[in-house]
């Protein structure tokens, strides 16, 4: 199934990655393998993670604090969020993906 992301979910990520970096660089490497395998993972069973709130789902990363937040829409996947799990829940809810 097609991913599609937010572009505020993109810059979630860049953050997050531009974080990890500072750190340690694997941890930032360690941090795309794992949302690389999320998006993998949803892309192929996007039913598999429960419905949530606001008709979303979130794929929990295994390693590091952070959530895949999506809706399934039609034949795509929309990703509307790289939730940080200590943030505010929910935040994200207004956004929706452009056609």
């Amino acid at each position: 199934m097609r991913i599609r992301i937010h572009p505020e979910a993109e810059a979630e990520f860049l953050h997050s990655f531009d974080f990890y970096s500072e750190d340690i660089t694997r941890n930032a490497e360690r941090f795309i393998r794992e949302v690389e395998e999320a998006f993998e993972s949803i892309s192929q069973f996007p039913e598999r993670y429960p419905v949530f709130e606001y008709d979303a789902r979130a794929n929990v990363l295994k390693r590091f604090p952070f959530s895949v937040v999506y809706r399934v829409r039609n034949d795509e996947v929309h990703v509307v969020a790289i939730e940080h799990q200590s943030r505010q829940p929910g935040y994200w809810r207004a956004r929706q993906i452009e056609r």
